[in-house]
């Protein structure tokens, strides 16, 4: 009888290699603080602006007359002024409200992170997260009380998910293309020019040697 040769897995290539040693929490750590010293600063300093104070208007009145005002005085996508209207139950301030674009920033550089630990590019001493908490785009939206914080929020869980439907299969996959499917429609309902980028990671999934996380739609 034949024996069956057993081999080991082959490893990750590429971008999807993970990365050779544990990585150090401090580089995320460092990036959380600039984001939240700068934006706490900004978001309790600042003046208002007059798009801020659109935001205000909108958003005074509950999540349904934000739903309506925003479609229909703003232009604009929904969600941001339906999430901020219930979170203004919190505190009537202006400072309360640049404190969610806060919260969202901070999450999105998490979750940018776990993107970097899991595309093997972070190592010990760095992070993508820590480089996003740096630049001068993420340091601003922190304290605007504006959609963008939480656009970048989204955007960076539709990334995260892409790279997890690249590298996982069977009912995994599926979870993480429902979540994958919510966050992508959420950023729409954001911002509608996010749907380019939605474009541009399912042409990229398309490309792929394994396009099942395209057809996950």
């Amino acid at each position: 009888r034949r024996a069956s040769l057993h081999l080991p897995p082959a490893p990750h290539s590429g971008l999807l290699a993970p990365p050779a040693r544990p990585r150090k929490p401090w580089p995320l750590l460092v990036g959380l603080f600039v984001v939240l010293a700068i934006g706490f600063w900004n978001s309790t300093h600042d003046s208002i602006w007059v798009d801020e104070a659109y935001t205000m208007s909108t958003t005074s009145s509950g999540p349904v007359n934000a739903f309506h005002q925003a479609i229909e005085v703003e232009r604009q996508a929904p969600i941001y002024f339906v999430a901020v209207s219930v979170w203004r139950l919190g505190s009537d301030s202006l400072t309360f409200v640049r404190l969610f674009s806060t919260l969202c920033n901070l999450l999105s550089l998490v979750l940018l992170d776990r993107l970097g630990g899991l595309l093997g590019i972070s190592n010990r001493h760095w992070s993508l997260g820590l480089l996003a908490g740096l630049t001068p785009q993420m340091l601003w939206a922190a304290s605007e009380a504006r959609s963008y914080a939480l656009l970048i929020l989204l955007v960076s869980f539709t990334l995260y998910t892409s790279a997890l439907l690249w590298l996982r299969e069977g009912a995994a996959s599926r979870a993480v293309g429902v979540a994958y499917v919510a966050s992508a429609s959420l950023a729409v309902l954001t911002f509608y020019y996010a749907a380019f980028v939605i474009a541009g990671q399912a042409l990229t999934n398309l490309i792929r040697r394994d396009r099942r996380a395209f057809w996950v739609w």
